[in-house]
């Protein structure tokens, strides 16, 4: 299957998702500050534009976590409801399967772009003024009329 293109508004929501770690990989603890290598992970794929720039559908990973978790759908699906319940996980599903927010995110990319654009600027500052491990992502807000 053909890679999906990697586009500025990936690249910016992908820093938010890992800055908002802390630079953590979220499921083996190694700490990647100073070093490249953790990836932002998708739990459905980035292929759903209902769901692309979700924060709840991102995870912060290491290579090794980041393979493991995407080659078995089953255990990612288990560890997802373990971190983050199974209530988020069930409106997670809804907004996936809602073709509608993926018409409204393509049509809203620049938007989405600038406003992740602005998140990142946040939480660098936030981590200037010692700010806390874990930083929540606002979600950009999709809506449909």
């Amino acid at each position: 299957m053909p890679q999906v293109k990697i586009r500025a508004s990936d690249a910016i929501f992908s820093k938010c998702v890992r800055e908002s770690a802390n630079n953590i990989c979220e499921r083996c603890g190694a700490d990647y500050n100073g070093r490249p290598g953790l990836q932002c992970c998708h739990f459905e794929t980035r292929r759903n534009w209902s769901v692309r720039f979700d924060p709840e559908n991102v995870f912060s990973f290491c290579f090794g976590c980041h393979s493991l978790l995407d080659g078995s759908p089953h255990t990612f699906t288990k560890f997802y409801k373990k971190k983050r319940g199974v209530i988020m996980y069930n409106a997670l599903v809804r907004r996936m399967n809602n073709i509608m927010l993926g018409k409204k995110a393509r049509k809203e990319e620049k938007e989405i772009t600038k406003w992740y654009k602005m998140v990142y600027e946040t939480m660098l500052q936030i981590r200037a003024s010692g700010g806390i491990d874990k930083i929540e992502i606002p979600p950009y807000k999709l809506s449909i009329d």
